[in-house]
C-alpha cells in the first residue's frame, strides 16, 4: 500500500472551483467528504483512496483569516475514540500507531488509559483533539462546525449553502454499534478531551454510558 501524503496536521483543503474550504478531521467521515470533494473537482483517487490523493491546501491559521467558507464535520468524543481503537489496535496494530505504546489487541480501556496522557502536540491525528483542528489561538477558524451524528441533513444543508449538487456522502468506513462504557472510562475521555465536549455541546451525561 502507497504512503499516505497526509500526516493528518490541522489543514483545510481548498476546493477552488467551488470557493470553499474543508477542514478533514480523522474518524468523522472525512474519507468520504475527500472522495465527495475529488468527485466535484474531477479528480481521480489515487489507488481509489482519497488519503492518498493530492489536494491543495491552507494551514489553520490562513483558514481562519480567509473570507472563504469553510466547515469541519465533529463527532461524539467518546464514538470518535471508540472508532479509533476499532480501526487501528483492536485487532492488530497498524503501523503508525506502533510508535505509541499500543499493541494488537488491547482493550479499549487500556488503550484509553494511554491516550489520555498523550497531548495532541503528540498524539496521532485519528486521536488528537478536535478543538485543535477547530481553533487556532482560542477562537474558532472554521465557519461552519456540523455534526457527524446528523450527516445526512448536515450535507444537504452545508451543500445548499455552498451551492453544490447535492449527492448523499458514499459510506467507505463503517464502525458499527460500540458497546457501553463504565462511568468511570467515561471520565478519563471527558478530561483528556474537554475541550471537544464543551466546544462543540456534547453532553456530560452521555447516554451511551453505563453505571459502574
Amino acid at each position: 500500500m502507497a504512503t499516505r501524503i497526509d500526516d493528518t496536521w490541522p489543514a483545510g483543503i481548498v476546493v477552488p472551483k467551488r470557493n470553499f474550504v474543508y477542514i478533514p478531521i480523522p474518524k468523522v467521515a472525512c474519507t468520504s467528504i475527500k472522495a465527495r470533494i475529488a468527485g466535484l473537482e474531477g479528480k481521480r483517487l489515487v489507488n481509489n483512496d482519497p488519503h492518498q490523493t493530492q489536494f491543495q491546501t491552507i494551514s489553520l491559521e490562513a483558514t481562519y483569516n480567509s473570507p472563504i467558507p469553510s466547515f469541519a464535520f465533529v463527532r461524539h468524543p467518546v464514538d470518535r475514540l471508540y472508532s479509533c481503537w476499532k480501526d487501528k489496535v483492536s485487532q492488530k496494530i497498524t503501523i503508525e500507531f506502533s510508535r505509541f505504546p499500543f499493541y494488537s489487541g488491547m482493550p479499549f480501556e487500556d488503550f484509553v488509559n494511554v491516550v489520555k496522557d498523550i497531548p495532541d502536540d503528540e498524539a496521532d491525528g485519528h486521536f488528537r483533539s478536535q478543538y485543535a483542528y477547530v481553533y487556532h489561538r482560542g477562537f474558532q477558524a472554521v465557519t461552519y462546525v456540523a455534526k457527524l451524528e446528523n450527516c445526512e441533513e448536515e450535507w444537504r444543508n452545508i451543500s445548499n449553502w455552498l451551492k453544490l449538487p447535492y449527492e448523499p456522502l458514499e459510506t467507505r468506513n463503517s464502525t458499527g454499534k460500540r458497546q457501553p462504557i463504565s462511568s468511570t472510562l467515561f471520565e478519563v475521555i471527558l478530561g483528556r478531551y474537554e475541550n471537544d465536549f464543551n466546544k462543540f455541546n456534547y453532553e456530560v451525561d452521555y447516554g451511551g454510558k453505563k453505571k459502574d
